[in-house]
């Protein structure tokens, strides 16, 4: 007896269709978007100062930096390492630490009110997606 060809068009499609639902919900549960105001979370405390964020960056070693991008608030942005001069992270209230991984876009963001951290939103995925 031989298949159908209908039959084995069905088939590919249902498997087609399975893959991609598979992956797609890979995709979801493999990623991270969370936005803390209160407490403690990744290492970070709500309310600690600019310079006990700086020490506990450069105390971490479960994850190496890759970069970290230091926003302004006229929304221009700098490029900077743990050993780039205090005054680029003084003068700026929102930074992107982007860590190294292997198989993910991995960050967080660190947002200072009045040079207090006062928000930090943790953002990972497998694909960087708009």
């Amino acid at each position: 007896m031989n298949a159908k060809p209908n039959s084995i068009r069905n088939k590919l499609l249902v498997g087609i269709f399975l893959l991609t639902t598979l992956f797609v919900f890979f995709l979801w549960l493999s990623s991270l978007h969370e936005v803390i105001e209160e407490g403690e979370a990744f290492g970070f405390t709500i309310g600690a100062s600019k310079e006990e964020v700086i020490s506990h960056l450069i105390d971490t070693s479960e994850k190496s930096i890759k970069t970290i991008n230091l926003v302004y608030g006229d929304q221009s942005s700098r490029l900077a390492t743990l050993s780039s001069p205090s005054e680029y992270f003084n003068d700026s209230d929102k930074w992107v630490v982007m860590y190294n991984s292997a198989y993910f876009f991995d960050n967080v963001t660190l947002e200072f009110c009045e040079d207090n951290l006062c928000k930090l939103f943790r953002k990972r995925q497998f694909f960087e997606m708009p």
